[in-house]
């Protein structure tokens, strides 16, 4: 690939290229980047998701750590008062849709759904991915603008 690379999803039934572009805030602690087009397409593809997941989703967004990291599905289950088996559901439910991974036995939101920390440490989690080969990635070059694209397929 030539050219720099920009993190992106394409649009599967389209083919376009949906570009991760991002509001953000760059307070010291609060620099939040939230990516519309990565969570329209993620949530898209995940009809399966229950109510329950929803709202622990919206939690997520709220608390979410720096680097992306979560707390656990049982702290969860504690903040919003959800039994156990709920908070672990969600996060089997939201793991499936490749919102929530887990690296490590540690949670977190995925880069191209948001991300919370600086532009190096975003790619880094990018690379990551695709190093370990997330069905969901893909990569290619997009002609029209000259850059190489990274993201969902």
């Amino acid at each position: 690939m030539k050219g720099k690379e920009r993190y992106a999803i394409l649009d599967r039934e389209t083919g376009e290229i949906l570009e991760l572009n991002a509001k953000s805030s760059t307070g010291s602690s609060n620099w939040l980047r939230v990516f519309q087009n990565g969570k329209r397409e993620l949530l898209s593809r995940s009809p399966e998701l229950h109510g329950q997941s929803h709202r622990v989703l919206n939690y997520l967004d709220a608390v979410v750590a720096w680097g992306n990291s979560l707390p656990t599905p049982a702290k969860v289950a504690e903040s919003l008062n959800l039994k156990l088996h709920n908070a672990y559901r969600a996060y089997t439910e939201l793991m499936k849709a490749e919102i929530v991974l887990k690296r490590d036995g540690v949670y977190y939101l995925s880069p191209l759904y948001c991300w919370k920390g600086n532009e190096k440490q975003f790619e880094q989690a990018c690379q990551e991915l695709i190093k370990q080969n997330t069905r969901a990635l893909g990569m290619g070059w997009d002609e029209s603008v000259g850059q190489a694209w990274v993201g969902l397929t």
